[in-house]
């Protein structure tokens, strides 16, 4: 997905989105830790999953996840890389992982989910040809658990998603779940 701003624009926005989704713990809206891969012109955003300390090594809140306001977390990382053309900026969402879990019980039995768009296109064990992605583990896709500790395999395939529309769209049906 490729937006007509630069990579600095685009991470304002996610950041305002951050800040003005009321699902997430008032105190925890304060800070998404960003930085830039100079050699790619690539920006990586974190808040609790740079698990291998690869990206934030000295950021602490890089490590935790957002903390939502009637119980469960939101762990968030976006790579976003900045493409110059003709004078132009142009931003593309590469890779993301949009992560909650630890939900509280709810209506729909939902324990945790996530959408993950990995970066680059994957072939390996149970790539097709035809469909040009693996069925068993798509490019880009959302998973649903509706009990825990058990996980399952159903990966949906959901094609790119906008990290800001996914923030949105969950902080709605969060708050509609357990209010405000």
């Amino acid at each position: 997905m490729i937006r007509e701003m630069s990579a600095q624009e685009y991470l304002q926005r996610l950041k305002a989105g951050v800040s003005s989704c009321a699902a997430i713990d008032p105190g925890d809206r304060v800070r998404l830790p960003a930085k830039r891969i100079d050699t790619s012109n690539a920006w990586f955003v974190a808040r609790g999953l740079d698990a291998e300390n690869r990206l934030f090594p000295d950021d602490p809140e890089a490590h935790s996840p957002f903390n939502l306001i009637r119980g469960g977390a939101l762990r968030l990382q976006v790579r976003v890389r900045e493409i110059r053309e003709g004078g132009l900026r142009r931003v593309e969402v590469e890779a993301y992982r949009f992560c909650v879990e630890g939900l509280p019980p709810n209506p729909n039995i939902v324990r945790c989910l996530r959408y993950d768009k990995s970066q680059g296109l994957p072939k390996g064990t149970g790539w097709d040809d035809c469909l040009r992605d693996n069925p068993q583990h798509p490019h880009a896709h959302m998973h649903v658990n509706f009990r825990e500790p058990d996980a399952n395999d159903l990966r949906l395939p959901t094609g790119s998603v906008c990290p800001l529309l996914l923030l949105s769209a969950f902080g709605f049906w969060y708050l509609s779940t357990y209010g405000t």
